[in-house]
This record gives C-alpha cells, structure tokens and sequence, in this order.
C-alpha cells in the first residue's frame, strides 16, 4: 500500500487551517508550522457572504458556527450624520443564492477549523526562512534550523509571504490603498439595529458595525490616505478622522479598547502569473491578496483548499493536481481582487471625487451594485458549480 501525501503548510491563518481540514479529509498527513509562539486570530469580526458560507459547510463546520453567527436581513447605508442613504436586502441575496451569509468573530472561524485538527499537527513558534526542493520532495527550513520534509509545501503565510518569494522570484509588487483601524466592542452600545449590517460613508472615510454574536460588535474605520500613527494612540487618531460625526461613531471611539484595536494598512498583491513552481503552491492572502471591500479574502483562501484537495484527491500525479488547481484558481481570484479593488477605488477614492460619485448612486433605487456582485461571486465559485450535499463535510 502506499503511504498517505504528505503536505507541510507555512501559515495558520484561515487558509492554512482550512487547508489542513480540507487535506486531512482526503487521508493526506499534514504538518502545520505557524511563526507565532500561540495562535490567535488575527482582525477581530469577518462576514462569511454566501460562497464563504457554502465553504464552511464543505469543510464541515458550519454547524456550530450557524448556532453562533447572528441572522442578517439588510445593509444599511448612512452618512456621516447618521441619515439613511440606502438599505439593500440580504434575505433577497440568501433566497437568490439559497445561502445566507455568516457574520462572524474571528476567533469563533479559528476555534471551528482547529475543533477538526489534532493539535499536535499544528507547531507553533517556527518561522519558515526559506525553501528548498528537488525530484524527491520538499523541505522548509525554519529559523532554528529545523528542516521539515514532505512531499508538497502549501505558503499560507499570508500578505507578507517568505514562500511566494519561491513562486514569483520576488517579482510580485503589493498596492496600498488606505488603513483601518479594527475590533470588538460590546453590541449592547446599540450602535447598529439587530440584522443590519451598517456603514457609515463619507467622502473617503467609512465606519462599519456588524453583530458578530455572543454581546460582541465588529467594527472598522477605513481612512485614505492616513499616515504615520498618531504618537498620542488610537482614540486620538479616530477622534482627528471623525471629528463631528454621528453619536454612533463616537460613541465608539470613546468605547473601544485602544490596546484591543489593530491598525493596519490595507493592501492588495498585484495578480500572479501562477500560483505554483514544482511542489510549492500558494493559497489565500500568500497567493492573492485582496482589499476586503467584497468581502472575499477569507472565502477564497477556504475556496482555495478546497479545490486543492479536490485535485490532489482526483489525480495520483501531484504535478497533474497542482497544474489543474492553477489552472482553475489563477481566473477566479484575478477576477475577484480586481473587482474589489475597483470597488475600492470607487468608494474610498483618495481625491473624494469617485466616493462622493459612488454615494450619490446609493440614492438611486435601482444600485444594488454590491449585491449584484456578491450574487455573481457565488455563481462563478467552485461551490456553486460542484454537485454538493448539505450534510456538513460532504463536497465532491
């Protein structure tokens, strides 16, 4: 009989943890090494729309998040003084795609995938300084020497990836587009109505509160161009943003917990020609990042690992399966990071002059651009064309 595939992946974020799940569940033995000495989710809130929702039933864990994850009937926009510009319907997105999507905490998402690993695969504190392969396998050497050998490398070590450096040569170029500032506080502050998923618009600023569950409110401030970070902390550099906003917006300023805030600027990675050289592959952020203005950086990394470990499972020549899984993911993501980029060049425009644009279109009653997109996103994914059962794990 021969021995299971034997997968090292760099990374464990949600795409290298959806990885091990997904590659587990075809029989393959998986070694995750993740740089952190303890793992934590890194952002704070996530809105699984309904391709990432579908995922979480593919790879098995949508059950105990559905029991978690707050029911979400609308978008609403507002101005900067609280006044309703437009609300768009998520009940007629989940009756046309027949998924509802799935707000939650991050650390909800990461507690669900590690429930379905052994956790002695995962080795915390290593950092994979460099790579190394020939005809017969692969070999990550970590920062302390350490040279961890299998047949294929999975990079899931994210925006800043050491492993894509051995796919691209170092050729791939990052774009900045604006910083956000990103955490929990509690949803009892009733910042935002139950069900709604609320933004706060103007000009080239953007707040947004999303229910996460259990008493806890996602919420983010995305300014362009920001800077270097204000010596006096957080709040003080919130405050300077949002000076003379609505009561909801600084209400949350004074609320939140400077030390439980990140900031963090946003960027995108210019598309790659490829994803793969010989047995090294990249998935998620490592592989395309993207801006989070559609809501699609962690879906397509769980995409990814299920497409990986559907071609690995389909095919006993791994050069065939990494072949077909470039060929079908390069498309898809392209598609993606180029339409969320677009989209943030629309409504957070560095001159003003695009966003003020694309907020006078909320007004009239036939946008529902962003809806329209994330209709168009689920169709085209991988989950939507493949025959699947809703029993949890089960997608072929």
């Amino acid at each position: 009989m021969s021995r299971p595939l034997r997968v090292t992946i760099i990374g464990a974020g949600i795409g290298g943890l959806s990885a091990a799940v997904a590659l587990r569940k075809i029989g393959a033995d998986v070694t995750v090494v993740e740089r952190a000495p303890e793992l934590r989710a890194a952002g704070a809130g996530i809105c699984m729309w309904p391709n990432g929702a579908q995922a979480l039933h593919a790879l098995g864990i949508a059950n105990p998040l559905e029991m978690v994850s707050p029911i979400l009937h609308r978008v609403c926009y507002r101005d900067q003084h609280g006044r309703v510009i437009r609300e768009m319907s998520i009940d007629k997105l989940t009756e046309l795609v027949g998924q509802r999507p799935f707000p939650l905490a991050r650390s909800d998402l990461q507690a669900a995938l590690l429930s379905r690993l052994d956790p002695a695969l995962v080795r915390l504190g290593g950092a994979c300084v460099s790579v190394e392969q020939d005809a017969n396998g692969v070999r990550a050497v970590l920062d302390d020497g350490t040279e961890i050998a299998s047949d294929l490398l999975v990079g899931a070590d994210g925006i800043r990836s050491v492993v894509r450096n051995h796919v691209t040569g170092g050729t791939d170029r990052l774009r900045y587009h604006y910083t956000t500032w990103l955490g929990l506080v509690s949803f009892g502050l009733n910042l935002t109505p139950p069900g709604t998923f609320t933004f706060h618009v103007q000009d080239s600023k953007r707040v947004g509160l999303l229910n996460v569950g259990d008493d806890r409110l996602y919420f983010f401030f995305d300014a362009v161009p920001s800077g270097e970070a204000n010596p006096d902390g957080v709040r003080a550099e919130l405050r300077h943003h949002f000076d003379g906003w609505c009561s909801e917006v600084t209400t949350l300023v004074e609320a939140l917990d400077e030390a439980k805030t990140n900031r963090l600027p946003v960027h995108d990675l210019d598309p790659l020609a490829s994803f793969v050289n010989g047995r090294i592959v990249l998935i998620g952020d490592a592989a395309h990042a993207t801006t989070p203005t559609l809501g699609q950086g962690g879906a397509l990394a769980m995409e990814d690992s299920l497409v990986l470990a559907r071609h690995l499972a389909e095919s006993t020549d791994y050069g065939s399966a990494l072949a077909s899984y470039d060929n079908e993911r390069l498309m898809r993501t392209r598609q993606v990071v180029l339409a969320s980029r677009a989209r943030t060049a629309a409504t957070l425009g560095i001159d003003n002059t695009s966003a003020q644009t694309w907020q006078k279109q909320l007004t009239d009653d036939a946008s529902q651009d962003f809806l329209e997109q994330l209709v168009d996103i689920h169709r085209a994914g991988p989950l939507a064309a493949w025959p699947h059962d809703r029993q949890e794990g089960v997608a072929t």
